[in-house]
C-alpha cells in the first residue's frame, strides 16, 4: 500500500507510511456519477477546477457539517471577508453589498495595509447558496482588485437577527 499526498503546489508525494500528523489529513474525495450531476446542477464546470473548485468543495462540506450540527431550517449569520488594497475599492464593494442587503463593516484590516469589508447575512444555509455567494463575492473582490477570503457561520438565536 502506498499513499499519495498533494503538497499544495500541485506536486504529489508518494509514501509507504504516514506520520501521525499525516494520518489526520482529510482523505481526498472521489466524485461518483450522482455527485457529478449534483455539482453540475449547482453551476460547477470543469474549467473551475483548481483553487476555486477546491474552495467550492470546502464550502459545500462546511455547509453540510453546519446543517448536521444545527436544527433544521436554523438561521445562521454568515460573515464574509473581503480584502482590498485601497479604501476606494473597499467602499465600492461595500456599496454593492449594501444593495444586496448585507450588513457591512468596512475598516483598515489587521495588517494595517489592506481594507477589510466584513459582510454579514442571516440565512438558512445550503450548499447551493454557498456556491452562489462565493461566485458573487469572488467576482466583486476581483472587480475591485481585492480578494475574497471566505466565510464563517454562527447560529442566530431568536431575537438576535440584525
Amino acid at each position: 500500500m502506498t499513499w499519495v499526498l498533494e503538497d499544495g503546489s500541485g506536486s504529489e508525494i508518494v509514501k509507504k507510511s504516514l506520520s501521525d500528523d499525516e494520518l489526520r489529513i482529510p482523505i481526498a474525495g472521489i466524485w461518483n456519477h450522482a455527485f457529478l450531476l449534483e455539482r453540475v446542477s449547482e453551476g460547477w464546470r470543469p474549467e473551475q477546477e483548481g483553487a476555486r473548485g477546491d474552495a467550492m468543495d470546502g464550502d459545500r462540506l462546511a455547509v453540510e457539517e453546519l446543517l448536521r450540527s444545527s436544527s433544521p431550517n436554523a438561521t445562521h449569520r454568515l460573515k464574509h471577508y473581503l480584502y482590498f488594497p485601497s479604501e476606494r475599492g473597499a467602499r465600492a464593494a461595500a456599496a454593492k453589498l449594501r444593495e444586496q442587503s448585507f450588513s457591512i463593516e468596512e475598516r483598515l484590516g489587521a495588517d494595517g495595509v489592506n481594507w477589510l469589508v466584513l459582510a454579514r447575512q442571516d440565512v438558512v444555509p445550503s450548499p447551493a447558496l454557498a456556491t452562489t455567494v462565493r461566485a458573487f463575492m469572488e467576482q466583486l473582490a476581483e472587480t475591485g482588485g481585492g480578494e475574497y477570503d471566505g466565510w464563517e457561520a454562527e447560529t442566530v438565536r431568536p431575537g438576535q437577527m440584525a
